[in-house]
Formats: C-alpha cells, sequence, structure tokens
C-alpha cells in the first residue's frame, strides 16, 4: 500500500528493513522447526529449544501484525462489527482502503497475547537461563 505521502511501503528505507528482519526470522523459525523436528524423530530431548522457539515464535507473530498494521495505516478500523459479513462484503456501505485492513487492527490486538500465552516471555527467559546456563 502507500504510505501517507504518496509513496509506497517499500519505497520506506524503515518499512522495507523491519520487513526484512521479520522475514528473515520467519525462515529461521523455519529451519528451526525442521531442526526440532528431525531431533525430536531421532528421540532426542528438546531441551530449551521448545522455550526459545516459542519466545522467537511469539515475537514474529507481533512483528508481523505490527507490520500489517503499519501498511494498513488510517485504513486499519480498530473494531469491526460483524468481522465475517465484512469479509463477506454484506456491509450497507463501502468500506475506505484495502480489504484486508478491516481485520488487520483486531488482529494485531489479538496477537499481544502471544507474549503471555503458554508461559509469558519472562517466564521462557528463565526457563532458558536455567536450562542453558544452569541458573
Amino acid at each position: 500500500e502507500r504510505s501517507d505521502g504518496g509513496r509506497r511501503m517499500l519505497d520506506d528505507a524503515d518499512f522495507r528493513r523491519k520487513l526484512t528482519e521479520t522475514q528473515i526470522k520467519v525462515d529461521a523459525l523455519n529451519a528451526t522447526e525442521l531442526r526440532m523436528f528431525a531431533a525430536r524423530t531421532a528421540g532426542e530431548a528438546m531441551g530449551a529449544a521448545s522455550s526459545m522457539f516459542k519466545l522467537e515464535g511469539s515475537q514474529a507473530q507481533q512483528a508481523i501484525t505490527e507490520l500489517a498494521l503499519e501498511a494498513a495505516g488510517i485504513y486499519a478500523q480498530p473494531f469491526v462489527q460483524d468481522t465475517f459479513a465484512e469479509i463477506r462484503g454484506e456491509r450497507n456501505e463501502p468500506r475506505a482502503g484495502p480489504d484486508y485492513a478491516a481485520t488487520v487492527a483486531p488482529m494485531y490486538f489479538n496477537y499481544r497475547k502471544t507474549s503471555i500465552y503458554a508461559g509469558s516471555n519472562e517466564i521462557q527467559h528463565n526457563i532458558i537461563a536455567k536450562m542453558v546456563l544452569g541458573l
């Protein structure tokens, strides 16, 4: 999408940097997941890997929704009365902006919880410290 100045978001160096960093993080998570599956299949213990995966995965999910929210810009809708009606096009009035903007803000707010469920990120840091550093 275009930024407020009419430029493409990919022309914004800061946005492009954040997008690239997030893509690298997602690629690293995919590779880590494959290594974890292989290790588990071989009967190896996961150790701190599962905690690190949860920690990095939650941060990646949040980074993705932050980028989507930034891309939606002024078209992001913080509340949609009936999200499914919105997606099906059953609205009485036309919506301004791209289709994805209807759900990007609710997804952003929903994914804030990923750093809390299954053990907050602070707890995961403690688990990793105990398992790896023996603290």
